[in-house]
């Protein structure tokens, strides 16, 4: 018998609005006073993409639109293998405002900024948040969900390049 111990599946955001990327600091583990991406575990009746949004809006306030899948980051932990999906995300309403318990500030950062001081942000959140500043357009776009037309959109999500094939999806 095979056991497959703990699963788990994060999501995050990369909010890129006005030159500028929003962060959240941290008020607990080891990374306490740092600054990290908006986002969690998936509930099992989730996407990570709707996930991403859900806990963005829970942690700091503002209602997103995902753009596309910019990263994924792979832990094996202390028992736990998790995965956390990296999305690039569109600032599409609401005011910034810390969540109180697992963060304690939301703050919007230049690009020279996250250069300057490093120490500040948690090193995924960092790279990950200057990623963001450069691959604004390469990040992997939803593709049309035409490719699973007996799917629930909702539930099925593509994620590719764009190619000639898909393009006109």
């Amino acid at each position: 018998m095979v056991t497959r111990g703990s699963i788990t599946v994060g999501a995050g955001t990369v909010v890129v609005h006005q030159k500028r990327v929003l962060l959240v600091r941290l008020t607990y583990s080891d990374l306490i006073g740092r600054f990290m991406l908006p986002g969690g575990y998936v509930r099992p009746e989730e996407t990570p993409e709707s996930a991403a949004i859900r806990e963005t809006a829970e942690e700091a306030g503002i209602e997103v639109e995902v753009v596309g899948l910019l990263g994924l980051r792979f832990r094996i932990e202390r028992g736990e293998n998790n995965t956390y999906c990296i999305f690039l995300a569109r600032w599409i309403g609401g005011e910034p405002r810390p969540h109180g318990r697992e963060n304690d500030a939301v703050q919007w950062f230049s690009e020279d900024e996250l250069h300057n001081e490093p120490d500040h942000f948690v090193p995924l959140a960092r790279y990950a948040a200057l990623a963001g500043f450069q691959c604004s357009s390469a990040a992997l776009p939803i593709v049309s969900e035409d490719l699973w037309p007996a799917r629930d959109a909702r539930s099925w999500r593509v994620y590719l390049p764009r190619t000639p094939e898909n393009s006109s999806q």
